[in-house]
């Protein structure tokens, strides 16, 4: 994962692995860094999505509105496409800070809770998952930058050593408390095994987009998601099994 940007911090954008946040694009940021870096000439008209939204969204359509602006009227700056919703204006504690203390914009509480991704272009559903355990410790600990060197701790990193055996979530990555772990899934859990669906993301529970709302192809809950980082995403459980369009979207 080294070769991508930190998920936790740019979310949905292409080259990062939290590409399920949120309606994935193409960001400025990349582009920049493959111009600074004397690889490509960027050109960033070409920013932004991907793929075209799918059916008849109505923007090839005309319309003429005739509007009465007031004297000193200042038109609002239009958004490049490249631009990057995640984390905007949050301010520095968004990347300085732990994910527990995002707004509930980005923060989750209640797994398979119905809402809309940070960038309001999704449908999205929570994902909170709990039973993590490591076989070790699998948190690196530190710069590894050659293909033949090992990140891999000589002393233990993960403060959560759980009874049976193995790790549990650290201490870093743990943003329940016990009665908020039960009440995020419904049940009795072990809070500090509780958390986000990705590892990509520091294990910080957010909502994953299943249907992007520019889109006038209907639903039926099996896309979304894209790459999360290695980390397995079962939508048809995150969905409570209803793939008929009306569910999902409370009928």
């Amino acid at each position: 994962k080294v070769a991508h940007w930190e998920a936790r911090l740019l979310g949905p954008e292409l080259m990062s692995y939290g590409t399920g946040t949120g309606e994935t694009i193409f960001g400025d940021v990349t582009f920049a860094y493959l111009e600074d870096t004397n690889q490509y000439v960027a050109n960033y008209s070409r920013a932004g999505r991907m793929i075209d939204t799918q059916g008849d969204s109505g923007k090839q359509m005309e319309y003429k509105v005739d509007l009465d602006r007031p004297e000193g009227f200042v038109a609002p700056w239009t958004r490049p496409p490249g631009f990057l919703y995640w984390g905007f204006k949050q301010g520095c504690e968004f990347v300085q800070g732990s994910g527990g203390e995002w707004s509930d914009t980005y923060f989750c509480n209640k797994n398979r809770d119905f809402d809309c991704t940070h960038d309001h272009r999704m449908s999205a559903v929570c994902s909170v998952s709990t039973g993590w355990s490591f076989p070790n410790d699998i948190f690196s600990c530190g710069h590894c930058p050659s293909v033949g060197c090992s990140p891999t701790c000589t002393e233990t990193r993960n403060d959560n050593p759980l009874a049976g055996g193995g790790y549990g979530l650290p201490t870093m990555f743990q943003y329940f408390d016990q009665a908020g772990a039960n009440a995020a899934m419904g049940g009795a859990v072990v809070a500090g095994q509780t958390g986000g669906f990705s590892s990509a993301l520091d294990f910080v529970p957010v909502r994953l987009g299943y249907w992007n709302c520019q889109d006038t192809k209907a639903s039926n809950g099996t896309s979304g998601g894209g790459n999360t980082g290695g980390d397995s995403v079962d939508f048809g459980s995150l969905l409570g099994g209803a793939t008929d369009n009306m569910k999902l979207f409370g009928g």
